[in-house]
């Protein structure tokens, strides 16, 4: 069916929309695609239909009560900021982003600044994992995030050729990790020289620091002399 959509400032489209398969959340996509706005997102839509807004997206539209020829009025609200804290260990990282914000968008943002891999990253608010949007989970300004890793799997190719399995976060010191090696190759962490790609793993620094994924595969060598 075709329904009118409109807006305060004069701006008025007839649009087509399927009352039986289409729910609120099609709609409000349908005037963000309308609107031409790159910068607009679903959550900034808000509609009302005979002065009352809709205020569930998944409602069907058939449930509304809207009907061929009706007429929808559209409220943009204005995109609103917050600042957010991520904690990881005892670090502390500020972030402002929209109130709407995707988690994922976020953790791009925090792959950016801190280069952990989004699909590494598992963000915790209030002792539960979060994602879709910030807000949809309670998120506000001057709430804290706890950032936290997945596992991945790694392995270490001893000096016989033998292949061994570790289950890492790749935000894992070097040193951290050969400890892991000793107790499972039994060569003392002193005496491992890791290599990765052809680059000694060096004390101090991250495993992600080299590249290392999920898969990667560590060759385990004797110390240098004088190393």
């Amino acid at each position: 069916m075709k329904i009118f959509v409109v807006m305060l400032d004069g701006w008025r489209r007839e649009i087509s929309v399927n009352e039986n398969t289409e729910t609120v959340a099609h709609l409000k996509q349908t005037v963000v695609n309308e609107l031409r706005n790159e910068q607009l997102t679903v959550d900034q839509i808000h509609l009302f239909f005979k002065e009352s807004e809709i205020t569930s997206d998944r409602l069907w539209i058939r449930d509304c009560g809207i009907r061929p020829g009706d007429t929808v009025n559209v409220v943009v609200r204005q995109r609103n900021f917050i600042r957010i804290t991520v904690m990881h260990e005892r670090r502390q990282i500020p972030l402002d982003v929209e109130h709407s914000e995707l988690v994922q968008n976020l953790k791009i943002k925090i792959q950016e600044r801190e280069g952990f891999s989004v699909d590494q990253q598992v963000l915790m608010f209030q002792g539960r994992e979060i994602n879709g949007r910030l807000n949809h989970s309670g998120v506000g300004d001057g709430s804290t995030l706890q950032l936290c890793f997945k596992k991945v799997q790694i392995f270490v190719r001893d000096f016989e050729g033998r292949s061994h399995t570790f289950e890492v976060h790749l935000t894992d010191k070097v040193q951290d990790f050969k400890k892991q090696v000793e107790r499972k190759i039994g060569v003392t962490a002193s005496q491992q020289r890791l290599e990765y790609a052809g680059r000694q793993l060096m004390d101090g620094q991250r495993l992600l620091d080299y590249g290392i994924q999920q898969n990667s595969t560590l060759e385990l060598k004797g110390r240098l002399r004088g190393g």
